[in-house]
C-alpha cells in the first residue's frame, strides 16, 4: 500500500462557526459597553458572519488547510 500523508487538522466548518459564535459575543458585550449603539452589534454580526461564511467556502473549495481531500 502507498505512503499516507499526514492529514491537516484543520478547523471545520463546526470550528470557525464556534470561532465567530466566540467573537460574536464578545462584540455585542464589550461593543456596546463602551458606545451603547445599535450599529456596533448590527456590524458585529454581519462581519462574523461574513467571515466565518468565506472560511468555510475556502475550506470546501480546497484552498483553506483541511479540504475535501485533506492534504492541503
Amino acid at each position: 500500500m502507498g505512503e499516507r500523508r499526514p492529514r491537516w487538522p484543520g478547523w471545520g466548518v463546526i470550528g470557525l462557526f464556534g470561532l465567530a459564535e466566540a467573537v460574536l459575543w464578545v462584540w455585542l458585550i464589550i461593543l456596546p459597553a463602551l458606545d451603547g449603539t445599535l450599529t456596533w452589534r448590527l456590524v458585529g454580526i454581519f462581519v462574523v458572519l461574513l467571515a466565518a461564511l468565506i472560511a468555510a467556502f475556502l475550506r470546501v473549495i480546497g484552498l483553506w488547510p483541511g479540504g475535501r481531500n485533506g492534504t492541503r
